[in-house]
């Protein structure tokens, strides 16, 4: 799959990586509408440009996991290293992967007042306790891929030196 339709359409290896590490951002706040991907200056390895509606954590995002989401990942099994140890390092911290999100976004300007809202701690935040708890569990589903994608090929064929 990924030789014949992926690697067809994105032959430059930093922009597939970037896909990769997309679809996993993607997977983690359950963004179902990113529709495809553009390029900026497909022939010199130009950056992916992000466009997006909006539409993560959802209702319903909660309670379900779109693998699907994470196809690039799982069908070519292939990450940049720096990635991967930056997954690592957040799925071992003191506290869980959520709880560091939740510090980190009741800081930011974003964050709204205390009212309506949802209240974790002395945090605020504009995720709801499902939302968090989704996170965890998405985390481990990377993971885990890749685990697998490495118990099939290899160390050194799926993480790959790139720059960012």
């Amino acid at each position: 799959y990924c030789d014949a339709q992926v690697k067809t359409k994105i032959p430059i290896e930093p922009q597939l990586l970037d896909i990769v590490e997309t679809s996993i951002f993607d997977f983690l706040i359950h963004n179902l509408d990113r529709h495809g991907y553009e390029f900026i200056d497909q022939e010199k390895n130009g950056a992916v440009m992000l466009i997006d509606q909006g539409k993560t954590f959802g209702l319903q995002s909660a309670d379900i996991d779109n693998i699907e989401i994470l196809d690039p990942l799982v069908k070519c099994c292939i990450l940049r290293k720096k990635t991967h140890e930056h997954l690592q390092w957040l799925s071992r911290m003191d506290n869980s992967f959520s709880d560091t999100v939740l510090r980190l976004t009741s800081v930011d300007i974003a964050t709204p007042p205390k009212t309506g809202t949802e209240q974790k701690g002395n945090h605020t935040t504009v995720l709801r306790d499902g939302d968090l708890m989704a996170l965890d569990r998405r985390m481990n589903i990377i993971l885990n891929a890749l685990e697998t994608c490495i118990d099939e090929h290899s160390h050194e064929e799926v993480l790959v030196d790139s720059p960012l």
